[in-house]
Parts: C-alpha cells; sequence; structure tokens
C-alpha cells in the first residue's frame, strides 16, 4: 500500500514540473528585432492602425493553419503583419501564443514600424508580406557517422517561394541549436 501511494505521489511531482516544462517551452521568447529606422508616435494615425491590428489578429478563428497575413488602414498608415506558427501547434495553441506575442510586441518594439518577435511556437512581426497560405514546414531526421541521431525542423512564412525557403534553410545549419530569420525558424538537436 506504501509503494502505491509513493508511486502516485512520484507521477503526481514528474506530472506537475512536466506541465511546467510545457507551459515554459509554450512562452518562450527567443528574440527580438526592432527596426530604428522607421519610427511612429504613440498615438498617430499609424499607432492606432497598429493596436488595432495587434488587438484583432486572432479573431478569425477560421483560421487553422497558422499563418496570418493581415492589413489594416490606408497608405501611408497602413499595417500589415504576419503572424505565423511553426507547423506542428495546435491552432488554439497558435492563437494564444500569437495573442501573447502582440503585448510582448508593444511592450519590446513600441514605436518602431518595422519589428520581429520569436517565440518557440510563434513569430509575429510587422512587415508587408504576399503570397499563399500554405504550410511550409518540415520536420526529419539523419544519423552521424559518430551514431548520434540529429532531429530537426523548419518552417518558413508562406510568402516565401520553397525555392526561397529551402535556401534559407540550408544556409541556417552551422551547428546552431535554433535559428530564427525573419522569414524561417529553424530548431535542431542531437541525441
Amino acid at each position: 500500500m506504501e509503494s502505491s501511494r509513493l508511486s502516485f505521489l512520484f507521477l503526481l511531482i514528474v506530472s506537475i514540473q512536466l506541465c511546467a516544462m510545457i507551459t515554459n517551452v509554450q512562452s518562450n521568447k527567443l528574440y527580438q528585432l526592432c527596426s530604428f529606422s522607421s519610427n511612429f508616435t504613440v498615438n498617430s494615425t499609424y499607432g492606432n492602425n497598429l493596436n488595432h491590428l495587434l488587438s484583432t489578429i486572432t479573431s478569425d478563428t477560421q483560421i487553422n493553419h497558422g499563418f496570418y497575413n493581415l492589413s489594416y488602414g490606408q497608405n501611408p498608415d497602413k499595417v500589415n503583419a504576419i503572424g505565423l506558427c511553426r507547423g506542428d501547434v495546435k491552432p488554439d495553441s497558435c492563437r494564444s501564443c500569437i495573442t501573447n506575442s502582440t503585448v510582448e510586441f508593444t511592450k519590446l518594439c513600441p514605436t518602431q514600424k518595422r519589428a520581429i518577435v520569436w517565440y518557440d511556437e510563434c513569430m509575429l512581426r510587422t512587415q508587408a508580406a504576399s503570397g499563399d497560405s500554405l504550410r511550409k514546414f518540415a520536420t526529419g531526421n539523419a544519423n552521424s557517422s559518430d551514431s548520434e541521431t540529429i532531429y530537426a525542423s523548419a518552417q518558413c512564412t508562406p510568402d516565401l517561394s520553397r525555392v526561397e525557403c529551402g535556401a534559407n534553410s540550408g544556409l541556417q545549419v552551422m551547428g546552431i541549436v535554433a535559428t530564427v530569420i525573419p522569414s524561417l525558424i529553424l530548431h535542431y538537436f542531437v541525441f
């Protein structure tokens, strides 16, 4: 009887720690980039358009492929935003990550027109983009000469062609565990 209680307690502790780790991974900010080449004032038309766009980016619950490409306003104060979730992230988790990103976005880059925030599960940027909404996500593994297995995942924003996505991916594999550039998220690890 005592061993079953200890087993239950052990499983409970492991479950709680696992949930904490999963929560930490979901909210893990990898990097942000704020371009100071183009700024705006907070209460300007552009600032109001940005606030509107960021507050509504995940309101379309019909989007279930993890790519948001939205615009709001009229030139020269038109705001464009792209949100992209990793291909293995479920739609609800994707919306949650993008929504959380919008809060951080305004804190980290409060007056920059061009900015990007990367998380483990998603990225958000304000920059014009065009293209389809097809998911460009791949995973795979390979064995090295040292009998180690390398696991990798790569994802590009749908505005890139497959050739551009492949070219970006090839340039980023340089022994880095996680690489983020504006249109690519690349992870890999060795076991």
